[in-house]
Order: C-alpha cells, then structure tokens, then sequence
C-alpha cells in the first residue's frame, strides 16, 4: 500500500492529510498504519470495480464516504443553441456577489465526520478564487441575466478533454435551465477557442457524486454517457 502526504490539503486545512493507493501486491503485507503515520485523515479513492481494493480498505477500518461519477461529453455530437449562450468570465469584481457559490457543495467527500461545514466552504471558496486567477482551473465562466449572476462552471484541460471543476447556481435560480445554460456555454466556448485545434479536444467531462440526482439527469439529458465511477474511503488515524 503507497501512502503520500497531501501536501496542499494538509497546508490549506492546517492538518495532516494522506492519499491511500492499495496496490494489488502489497494487500497481504498488514500496516499498521497506527505505528507508521503521525495523527490526521487517509483518504483512497478506487474504482468501483476494483473489489480487492475495496475489500483491503474496509478490512484497515476505512469508512466509504462518497461515490464519485464521471460523465462523458462527446463534443463531436452535440449540437447547440448558440443564441442561447451568455456567459462571460468571471473576475475578482464579482467574487463579492458569488458568496452562494461556495454553499453548493455540502455534500461533496468534503463533509462531516471528516470535514466541517466551515472548512467545506472555505475550501470550495478557494476553489473559486483560484479558478478566476487561472489556478488548477483554467478557466471561469459566469451567466449574468439583468445585472444579476445565476450560475457559474469552471474548466480545466486536460489531454484531449476538458474537465468540469465547479458548476453551480444560484439558489433562487435553481430548476430554471440555468444548469442547462452554462453547459451550452461551455460547448460553445470550447468549440470556438478550440476550433483550429479541434481534434485535440474531443470531450467534455464532468464529476459528480451519487446523491446528486439532479446534476446527473442534467448530463444525462443533455447527451452525456456515464464514463467512471469510484469510490471515496476515509479512515481518521488516532
């Protein structure tokens, strides 16, 4: 079993913080992970298929606290309503009126017993703020409707795709088709920053956890493709 130490989640939440990866061959070789590692949280995450890993992490006392899903975006095949799109990045002028945002994550892997409701939001704050500046995202978009912000979506490239970080709506704007707006946007956008390029970003992809019904039948209606599933195991080391 390969353990590291998270260095910007023991940083940003001021306490020692462990990814967990069970390798296949080590799951005869027994840690005691009490004896190996100072005090704080070991995290693992592991595909859902994975039934050996799964076995190995609940015999060391781990506790399964989120299933993570990842939807598959073909941009090839979407077509879109790009009349429909009125996005524009975000800036540090509107993070004061994006306070809601950081509230639309309480039940994310990020929650109680591991995680207070504080520390829940002031991590999905800084999320947003870094995503603006260009930091682990690389890029922020806003729909703003009569003066007023309804919803936001981060992105993040990666090879040939582009990964979702945060998308969230405002709360009063919530079951509206906003959610349906800014995954448009996001289509459009791609296709236009990308358009001389196109062959390198073939799909959009985005994460969510099993509890999130609402979000899944937003990809699911709008010709996403389950992709990825995995599991969260936390254990807290005494």
């Amino acid at each position: 079993m390969k353990i590291e130490r998270n260095q910007w989640e023991s940083n940003f939440f001021g306490r020692e913080i462990y990814n967990v990866n069970p390798q296949q061959n080590l799951f005869e070789n027994d840690v005691n992970l009490n004896s190996t590692l100072p005090q704080g949280l070991l995290q693992a995450k592991v595909t859902t298929a994975d039934w050996q890993a799964i076995h190995y992490l609940q015999q060391q006392q781990f506790q399964l606290v989120e299933t993570e899903i990842t939807f598959r975006l073909d941009l090839a095949k979407i077509s879109v309503d790009r009349t429909a799109c009125n996005c524009r990045f975000v800036t540090g002028r509107d993070l004061s009126q994006l306070h809601w945002v950081c509230e639309q994550f309480s039940q994310t892997r990020f929650r109680q017993p591991y995680f207070s409701l504080q520390e829940n939001q002031r991590f999905y704050q800084q999320w947003l703020e870094n995503a603006v500046v260009g930091v682990f995202d690389d890029a922020c978009l806003l729909i703003v409707e009569n003066e007023i912000p309804k919803g936001i979506v981060s992105l993040r490239l990666t090879k040939r795709a582009v990964q979702i970080g945060l998308l969230a709506v405002s709360p009063e704007f919530q079951g509206k088709g906003i959610g349906k707006k800014l995954l448009n946007s996001v289509v459009v956008f791609l296709q236009e920053k990308y358009s001389d390029q196109a062959e390198k970003i073939d799909f959009l992809l985005i994460s969510t956890q099993l509890s999130n019904q609402r979000a899944m039948r937003l990809y699911q209606s709008f010709g996403a493709m389950l992709w990825h599933s995995a599991y969260w195991f936390y254990r807290e080391i005494a």
